[in-house]
């Protein structure tokens, strides 16, 4: 008989714990929201860029990489669009790696922390959207 009852607890005992990790499941998106990748991509700017005004965003797109090129020519300006080499950032990445474009405009110094040359400018930073990590900010 008592076999039966180890058996027994066992089978509690493993459905009690499957129950809670279900449950854990279930809940982890509610306590824990996916990270937007926009303000992530305007945080990175704060954070590594001194800027006399702004950012300020323009827009915010998610896309695959094999659409970055077409993307990046509708939106940014000729100088910012020759910064961003696709080819390769497809070939570390993945064609169908989805990204955020972040795109904010504003006034700031070219080399942090102050030695370079104030700009009033574009700014472009792709955020993987499965990692939220930065690839790439370029003005």
């Amino acid at each position: 008989m008592r076999p039966k009852r180890i058996r027994l607890g066992a089978a509690i005992s493993l459905i009690a714990v499957c129950l809670v990790a279900g449950w854990l499941a279930v809940l982890s998106p509610l306590l824990n929201p996916p990270a937007d990748t926009t303000q992530i991509g305007l945080d990175y700017t704060r954070q590594h860029m001194v800027w006399a005004s702004g950012p300020s965003l323009v827009s915010s797109q998610t896309l695959a990489l094999r659409q970055l090129s077409r993307a990046i020519r509708t939106s940014l300006p000729r100088p910012v669009q020759h910064d961003v080499n696709v080819p390769d950032l497809i070939h570390r990445h993945g064609a169908n790696r989805s990204v955020d474009m972040v795109i904010v405009r504003g006034v700031f110094n070219s080399l942090p922390p102050d030695e370079g040359v104030v700009v009033r400018g574009v700014v472009v930073v792709l955020v993987d959207a499965q990692s939220d990590r930065v690839l790439l900010m370029t003005f």
